[in-house]
């Protein structure tokens, strides 16, 4: 069953307008597709938020557009968003036909817990969030299960080949490719310097260089005064 979304057709406008548009809590978008004409629709913010929330970008969505007989089958295709505030500022919708197979991303859901990361301390890496497959629209799903708690030991991968994917789809990533792994905990030597030996009660270099000059300047000292005067 495809989520539902209504629109108003929109003839071309100035910035200006289209910045009005989005103060009212609307959002400009185009519908465009194989074999059909662009067409310009605005859509309401709050409902296009719920669905996007739910439908992502690889389910199909039945667009009634005001004046239409009957809703259009769409995909998702951009969402641009406001750079400062994230607000959903642009929308372009890929209108599909339903005997003609499409090539598209489907989100990977991540479920469980790995046991080789709880217990044995591995560090979990996602090596990708989406699948890239080709099927026709009525079997498109708006996401992948990927259960990681079949991950119980260090170095231990899910490969594309091992997901399982609903009938009448086909992948298009490469069955070798790594999904997500989990890598043995990284160990890092600390190298401590030994201490420098002495001897207890022993004095340090320095203070022996110390004592070593002392004892030179007094026994100059003490030859200059025991040696005889020269006579004259």
């Amino acid at each position: 069953m495809s989520d539902q979304l209504h629109a108003v057709v929109r003839k071309p406008q100035t910035r200006g307008d289209l910045t009005k548009l989005r103060k009212q809590s609307k959002i400009p978008a185009v519908v465009y597709g194989h074999g059909a004409n662009n067409q310009s629709v605005v859509l309401d913010y709050r409902a296009f938020e719920k669905l996007y929330n739910s439908a992502g970008t690889s389910s199909l969505v039945d667009l009634a557009v005001e004046g239409s007989a009957k809703p259009l089958k769409v995909l998702i295709s951009e969402v641009q968003r406001d750079p400062v505030t994230s607000k959903v500022i642009h929308v372009d919708l890929h209108q599909v036909r339903m005997d003609e197979k499409i090539r598209t991303e489907i989100n990977l859901e991540f479920v469980g817990e790995s046991p080789a990361v709880k217990s044995l301390g591995g560090n979990l890496v996602i090596n990708t969030n989406t699948l890239t497959v080709e099927c026709l629209p009525q079997y498109l799903i708006s996401s992948i299960s990927v259960d990681i708690s079949q991950l119980s030991e260090l170095d231990q991968n899910i490969h594309v080949r091992d997901l399982s994917v609903p009938v009448g789809m086909t992948v298009i990533d490469s069955p070798d490719g790594s999904v997500v792994s989990v890598l043995a905990p990284r160990v890092e030597k600390v190298e401590v310097a030994a201490p420098a030996e002495t001897v207890p009660g022993e004095p340090g270099a320095a203070e022996g260089a110390a004592v070593e000059g002392e004892g030179a300047v007094v026994a100059s000292a003490e030859a200059s005064a025991s040696s005889p005067k020269e006579k004259k």
